[in-house]
């Protein structure tokens, strides 16, 4: 197609889009609230995710090993030694198994708790919700060996991670004594893995991820779920831009009759369909997209509340995945085309001189 042919495909293309704004119209709003609510809900999603993995990040080291393999990199933010040893409470005639963490520095975990670093004993929240207690003293039993060892420690403060398994099953006592673990919390925690194979290869080490692998397949299975949702909400508009395109060629039979007649090829008239249908989708991208994107903002803004009964976030988490509205757009483009090609395989049917003649 020559530089002449491409600007008359033009012309035509936008005398059409003018003379067919009521074809296209379900299609574009079609188009543009699937992508508004995809981002509504992708953003909650992405919220719930990212603020799941910043609360274990928060109090979770970022990379473990045994103490005796302990090094010194520039990736780290901060380090801890630490031991967790498995205890129990008795409380209204029931056994609570907990766990202490007992460590030499509270520094990384500072911003989770409600007191100072002079703190000894600090427990988590929930844990402190469901003991109830009338005054800040503990009976507990710490199992080291095989005899529970039993002490009364007196509660300094209440740490808040976010995570349930943390915050019921978890307390916290500063203890300076040698340690079997060690602990790193590192400048960019997604970059545990990386940092694990560049330092500690052929050590015990273990990262956050693979420390706590059930909650992070949850965050992998709501990827996957979003893009499933993405793929679905499109494939429903696609439907849609099929259903426009076959009704703006069968409306404009004649004009095809007379263009086919002048000498335009039939792949080139196709080419007049596929290339609205793919205006219309960008449009309709672009308006869901900015729709989207304010109501994020709104929602950001006047924070949700959520039953905490439910949920461990006091707020609706909104956080817009950028990832998925790249995808969303290819998606978008590449069904779009597919559904509007199949559905201008009609004009090669069509019959020029019944077209001309006919005006229905």
């Amino acid at each position: 197609m020559n530089k002449k042919e491409r600007k008359l495909l033009f012309i035509i293309i936008k005398g059409f889009l003018k003379k067919s704004k009521k074809d296209y119209r379900f299609t574009l709003y079609s188009i543009a609230i699937s992508v508004w609510g995809l981002i509504i809900i992708t953003s909650i999603i992405n919220g719930f995710d990212q603020t799941l993995i910043k609360s274990i990040t928060d109090f979770y080291p970022h990379i473990i090993t045994n103490y005796y393999e302990a090094k010194e990199f520039q990736e780290i933010e901060e380090k801890i030694n630490f031991d967790i040893t498995p205890a129990f409470i008795m409380n209204n005639g029931k056994i609570i198994n907990i766990n202490i963490l007992e460590t030499d520095n509270l520094t990384p975990i500072n911003k989770l708790l409600n007191t100072n670093e002079s703190g000894n004993n600090i427990i988590g929240n929930t844990l402190m919700n469901n003991l109830n207690l009338k005054e800040n003293k503990l009976k507990i039993y710490q199992i080291k060996g095989i005899i529970p060892i039993y002490k009364e420690i007196t509660i300094d403060g209440v740490f808040k991670s976010g995570v349930s398994l943390f915050d019921s099953n978890y307390i916290i006592q500063k203890n300076k004594d040698i340690k079997k673990y060690t602990g790193y919390y590192i400048k960019e925690p997604k970059k545990a893995l990386k940092i694990k194979e560049k330092y500690f290869e052929n050590t015990n080490a273990m990262t956050w991820q693979e420390s706590n692998e059930s909650l992070m397949k949850t965050v992998q299975v709501d990827s996957y779920l979003a893009f499933i949702i993405t793929f679905f909400i499109f494939l429903m508009t696609g439907f849609t831009t099929s259903n426009s395109i076959t009704y703006s060629i069968l409306n404009k039979k004649k004009e095809i009759g007379i263009f086919n007649s002048l000498g335009m090829k039939k792949k080139n008239i196709k080419k007049i369909f596929l290339y609205q249908s793919q205006i219309i989708a960008l449009f309709g991208y672009l308006i869901g997209m900015i729709f989207g994107l304010i109501t994020v903002i709104v929602l950001n803004f006047i924070k949700i509340p959520l039953p905490i009964s439910i949920f461990y976030l006091e707020y609706l988490p909104i956080n817009i995945n950028i990832k998925i509205l790249i995808i969303a757009f290819i998606i978008n483009v590449i069904i779009t085309y597919i559904f509007s090609f199949i559905s201008s395989k009609i004009i090669l049917k069509i019959d020029t001189i019944e077209a001309i003649r006919n005006d229905d």
